[in-house]
């Protein structure tokens, strides 16, 4: 792909790790970290912990693409990613704080799995009569429980998720309103089709953009290692590992970050 959009961005990596030595050696400390310990996940579990530790596992996917894009100073690809590591995140806080929530994630898969099945018949990619059956059976008792049909009386469809919210409510219900600007509708509009996400490629000062980035995801790390701390390491003390995650953070940015809920431990 011709790099020539992203002309203002070349070189911004490496005047930036000039100035700030500590700061990517400290992301990939923290990557390193949850990266074992999403680890601890059992094949197939369906509960809380095995749904957030899958959200973060997808997440830790989503921050390497991002870091690569940002080494070759791709920032603005490198921002529209951000948005999949905010809403991973973000998930997994709210089903941490609502786990009679976690069904409703899950059963919502029948009725994505049916949409993308629909579109590929045409083609012939059909699955097994069995298979299919099943899937209709998920889908139609997914799609009563979602009231995906249009409303008789005023026309309208409910929204195509598995919570009626939207990310900026489920955002503020878990102290990540914060971050929704940069991390959620910023790369939306990047994204998306628009005149506000074209003129960045034109235009922006990528001194200002990879710092942010940056930043931002160190946070989402760090907030994911305090979620499995959390979920698995039942009440007890952070160990010295985690510790020196916390304490490369803060050394990192010197205090510079404005995280939404800092405990006790950090």
């Amino acid at each position: 792909m011709p790099e020539e959009p992203e002309h203002m961005g070349r070189g911004a990596w490496e005047a930036f790790n000039e100035s700030n030595p500590h700061v990517v050696p400290a992301i990939w400390t923290a990557y390193r970290h949850l990266a074992g310990r999403v680890q601890r996940v059992e094949d197939g579990q369906g509960d809380l912990k095995g749904v957030a530790s899958i959200l973060l596992i997808g997440a830790l996917t989503d921050v390497d693409s991002i870091l690569t894009l940002c080494c070759h100073n791709i920032l603005i690809g490198a921002h529209q990613l951000l948005r999949a590591v905010y809403e991973k995140v973000l998930v997994a806080k709210y089903l941490k704080k609502n786990p009679t929530e976690v069904e409703n994630f899950l059963d919502f898969d029948a009725i994505h799995w049916t949409k993308v099945l629909d579109r590929i018949k045409e083609p012939g990619l059909q699955m097994n009569p069995e298979s299919a059956a099943n899937l209709k059976a998920r889908n139609d008792d997914a799609r009563k429980k979602f009231r995906q049909e249009k409303c008789k009386t005023c026309g309208r469809t409910p929204p195509h998720a598995w919570t009626a919210k939207d990310t900026e409510t489920l955002a503020k219900e878990v102290d990540l309103a914060d971050r929704y600007v940069l991390c959620f509708l910023e790369p939306t509009l990047l994204l998306h089709c628009t005149w506000f996400g074209l003129r960045p490629l034109f235009s922006g000062d990528p001194s200002i953009r990879l710092p942010a980035i940056l930043e931002a995801v160190h946070v989402l790390l760090i907030i994911g290692v305090m979620l499995h701390q959390e979920l698995y390491d039942e009440g007890e003390q952070c160990g010295a590992e985690t510790g020196e995650v916390y304490a490369a953070w803060r050394a990192a940015w010197q205090g510079s970050l404005a995280l939404g809920e800092t405990p006790t431990s950090l």
